[in-house]
């Protein structure tokens, strides 16, 4: 039996398929836009996406045809998608680093209190959380918030597109949505009720490896999967990636992407104080009964790429020209002393733990002798 894993990155999607001994049988890998109009501002063509997903399935099981048994996704946390019945995106994504809510997280700790919504979901009101983001469409775009058919993150969005029986979404991005009740794993109809927000727009919360329905034929067929391909729910990518370095309480996963996270574990929702002060969140975890936190830095690998695309044109021409991808060509380049540059990564506000939505980025030490490949080493 050959199962895939389908990892969907806020810049990068990926696809491993794995035999039942846990050898690779194929992989894909494509890059994703994000669409940054203005500052705080950050969104994605989730339909785009999709597209991507499925051409990077397909390489992923061009070895392996018609041999994939089941399906599991790893989703970007905390991104919303306003959806129709028939689960197409209606309005651009707006991602999990877009802050233009700051207005509704200062609405939900006025309404509700920071500290009581800490303790209720294990999030503090913050514009990085899906609930603040919905709530924001609704205050924002009235007009696709009443046309939307439910609001979705990239979990439930995915699952969906690939034939879910039903609406449903995993516990670990549930949980960090700032609406679910972290203790009972059910959607807080008192937070609900308290911003107006109908329950009918929410998917069904269900556990991380959850069978959800099958994949259609057709779209088996047209993806390289097995007829009858079940399903499965996954989970939070980064909760995935502390799955799988075998994370225990008391050890720690340093993971970069297009963030930066250190993550850990724990047998129970930690919610103190420090906790909540040091914005720490506390969300159900992939293995049932725990629970997760993290350190997050939101801008890690998409600084490079934000670099590289938005100033070094000519090393991209040069890297495709060469067949090889414009960051490989930009390692060759780089000094390979320590550089004498040095990088505020604050592009998109200050991370844990004071995660300050007014700080900005810099970059000190610039003289006249520097040219592009100093800056690129220092971001690194």
């Amino acid at each position: 039996m050959l199962v895939l894993g389908l990892d969907i990155g806020t810049t990068g999607i990926k696809s491993v398929v794995y035999n039942e001994s846990g050898e690779i049988m194929g992989t894909g890998f494509r890059e994703c836009s994000v669409l940054c109009p203005t500052a705080n501002h950050y969104e994605q063509d989730a339909e785009a996406v999709w597209d991507v997903a499925q051409d990077v399935i397909r390489i992923s099981t061009s070895k392996c045809k018609n041999r994939v048994s089941a399906l599991s996704v790893s989703v970007q946390g905390d991104a919303i998608i306003a959806i129709d019945m028939h689960r197409n995106a209606i309005a651009p994504a707006q991602l999990g680093i877009d802050y233009r809510g700051r207005e509704e997280a200062l609405l939900c700790k006025d309404r509700f209190g920071g500290y009581e919504l800490f303790c209720r979901t294990g999030m503090r009101p913050h514009p990085m959380n899906s609930f603040v983001k919905m709530l924001h469409l609704k205050h924002e775009q009235p007009d696709v918030f009443r046309r939307a058919h439910k609001l979705v993150t990239f979990s439930d969005y995915i699952l969906g597109k690939l034939g879910s029986e039903s609406f449903v979404i995993d516990y670990s991005m549930a949980s960090r949505t700032m609406c679910m009740n972290s203790a009972k794993l059910q959607w807080d109809q008192e937070i609900l009720s308290k911003f107006h927000f109908d329950n009918d727009k929410l998917s069904i919360p269900v556990a991380s490896g959850t069978v959800v329905g099958t994949v259609s034929h057709s779209l088996a067929q047209s993806l390289g999967l097995s007829d009858k391909c079940l399903i499965v729910a996954g989970g939070h990518d980064q909760a995935c990636a502390a799955l799988g370095a075998g994370l225990e309480p008391g050890i720690a996963l340093d993971s970069h992407g297009t963030a930066e996270v250190i993550s850990t574990v724990f047998h129970q929702p930690n919610i103190s104080e420090m906790m909540y002060r040091s914005y720490f969140p506390s969300s159900a975890y992939i293995i049932d009964g725990m629970y997760y936190t993290f350190a997050l830095l939101h801008v890690g690998g998409i600084l490079l790429k934000w670099f590289v695309e938005g100033f070094c044109e000519p090393d991209i021409e040069t890297a495709k020209e060469m067949g090889i991808s414009p960051y490989a060509f930009m390692d060759s380049k780089i000094p390979n002393e320590p550089s004498q540059l040095f990088v505020i990564p604050y592009f998109n506000g200050s991370g844990t733990p004071t995660c300050n939505l007014d700080a900005r980025g810099a970059i000190i030490g610039l003289t006249l002798s520097n040219d592009r490949y100093d800056i690129a080493r220092a971001v690194m």
